[in-house]
Formats: C-alpha cells, structure tokens, sequence
C-alpha cells in the first residue's frame, strides 16, 4: 500500500519530476511577442489620428483594428479590444461596441499579469451604459471595476469604480457619502502614477457636482472653471459634457 503520509503525518519529500517544468516553445513565444508589437502600433496609431488629426478616420481605423485582431492569440485580442474601448466608450456606436466589450471579457486572461483586462472592460462598459441612461448597470459594472481593482491592488480600476459609485450616490440624493469617494478618485488620478484611471477631468466633474449639491458653491465653481479649461485646450468631449460644465460654471457664480 503506498501511503501519501508517513506516521508522523508529513507528506514524503518531493522528486526530481515534481520541479520538471515544461520546455519554453521559443518559436511559439516569438510569434506571440510580433503579434503583440504589431497589435500595439495599429491600436497607438489609431489613438494617435483619433485625438490629434481626425477623430472620424480615427474611429475607422479603431474598427479595422478590431476586424484585423481577430487573427491575433486571445491575449492579443483582448488587448486590442480593450484599447479600442477607451475611445469607442465614449465615441463609438453604443450597442456595436457593447457587443465588443462582451465579447472581449470572453477573452480577458482570468490570471497572471494582465487580469485587470477584465476590470478594465468593466470600466469602459460603464460609459457605455451611462450614456444609455442605465444607471443601474453603471452600478454593477463600476463596482465590478472597484471589486477587481481592490483584487488586484490596481489604482486606476478602484478610481473606476469609486467614480462611478459616487455618481450613483449623487443621482440617488446621497452627496454627502458620494464626496470622499469622489475625492479619493481624483487623488489617484492626479498621482498619475495608476494604470487605467478614468478621464481626470470627468471625476473633477462629478466632484464638482457633489459640491454644488452640498452648498459649496465656491469650490463647485473653482471645479467647473478647471474643467472647462481643460475642455478649452485639450482634446475632445461629448456634447453633453461640455454642456454640464459650463452650465455648472455660471450657475455657480457669486
């Protein structure tokens, strides 16, 4: 009878085969790492047209990436997918690229380094919801960011989720819960030191928001007036967000 404890009850000493690990496909790997760089440039290079020269060939570009990924290794694809979404969130057709978010948390690794994809994707999905008027989906999935971020120590995920939780708390009529949620939100972003975080001047926003709800008209003001500096010197933004800006800025003048 082969016993797997001896009397003591401690398991026997492991062999030699127990540490065999298997060979590195080098070939495999290399394709892999070309895949991956390629993958990368076609994503930068259609951020790059999109935000600097021509955001409507950019968002053709930003599809022809999508269509070309689905010959890369999942891991690959799930990057793309992900890379995509931080324009197509907010830009994009909503159902088009509802479906390609699905399909990329089908593909987002569950393990290792790049597990924040899946939280990642939940963040972006929560644009996409917020801009279809369900604040109750922008709940769910901006707490699943939170909930991953939390589990992966990842900074940008829980400034997701602490966002989007607080402008839940905003709508529901509950400011005074949703501030510090806000502000630590904003610290993370202006540390500039997490991954992924959601669009600074989107949390100033909000926060700006939380403090005209609560009274603060002074600082709401000194927070609408950031935000409508950046929307005046930096890239693009909805209709809808320019307009909540500046309308917050003159209806919290003195």
């Amino acid at each position: 009878m082969i016993r797997d404890f001896d009397e003591f009850g401690a398991q026997p000493l492991r062999g030699p085969g127990a540490f065999r690990r298997p060979a590195v496909d080098e070939r495999a790997l290399m394709i892999f790492e070309y895949n991956h760089g390629e993958a990368l440039q076609l994503v930068y290079q259609a951020k790059r047209v999109f935000w600097s020269h021509d955001p409507k060939v950019g968002l053709e570009l930003v599809w022809d990436n999508l269509r070309r990924a689905e010959r890369y290794p999942a891991l690959v694809h799930s990057c793309v997918i992900l890379y995509s979404l931080r324009i197509l969130s907010r830009f994009g057709p909503i159902k088009r690229s509802l479906q390609v978010a699905r399909q990329g948390l089908e593909l987002a690794p569950s393990r290792g380094r790049n597990a924040f994809f899946n939280g990642a994707i939940h963040g972006e999905m929560t644009h996409l919801y917020h801009r279809l008027g369900d604040h109750e989906k922008v709940l769910h999935h901006g707490l699943l960011t939170l909930a991953e971020g939390q589990r992966h120590k990842h900074d940008g995920l829980r400034a997701t989720g602490m966002f989007r939780y607080s402008q839940q708390l905003l709508r529901i009529g509950k400011p005074g819960i949703a501030v510090d949620y806000a502000k630590e939100a904003f610290q993370i972003c202006m540390r500039q030191q997490a991954s992924w975080p959601p669009p600074a001047y989107l949390v100033l926003l909000n926060l700006a928001q939380i403090s005209e709800a609560l009274g603060r008209k002074q600082e709401a003001h000194a927070d609408y007036r950031r935000v409508t500096d950046h929307l005046g010197q930096h890239g693009y933004a909805t209709r809808a967000e320019h307009e909540t800006a500046w309308d917050g800025y003159h209806r919290t003048k003195q």
